[in-house]
């Protein structure tokens, strides 16, 4: 991302707060945009291609105090399976929350118990 003519990078989770508002748009639409912004911009697709969801979903887990992001990075997560083995600490953590909301708690608790089944 570009911000005052300096490039910034995302790659720390303390960087990805301005990207938390993405997680409104649906995963597959997301990473469908992208790809199709990837094509059109040969000179950028490496970067696009390079999305730093893993860093983004971690920032969300481990400094929300509400259930709102965490909800929507829940439904990230949900549609990457290949993705949830690397969240299994946080799921057990978030799903222990009592400050986040019951619907949401038993989701991550699902995906913790199907990381078990796989």
């Amino acid at each position: 991302m570009q911000l005052d003519g300096k490039l910034v990078f995302f790659n720390s989770e303390d960087k990805c707060v301005p990207l938390a508002p993405i997680l409104e748009i649906e995963e597959k639409k997301f990473f469908d945009f992208l790809e199709s912004a990837a094509l059109s911009s040969p000179i950028y697709s490496e970067c696009m291609r390079k999305f730093p969801k893993e860093l983004l979903l971690k920032h969300v887990f481990h400094t929300s105090f509400s259930g709102y992001w965490p909800e929507r990075a829940l439904a990230w997560l949900e549609a990457d399976k290949n993705l949830q083995p690397l969240f299994k600490d946080e799921l057990e953590k978030f799903m222990q929350n009592k400050v986040m909301p019951q619907g949401a708690r038993q989701k991550a608790k699902r995906i913790v118990q199907s990381l078990s089944h796989a």
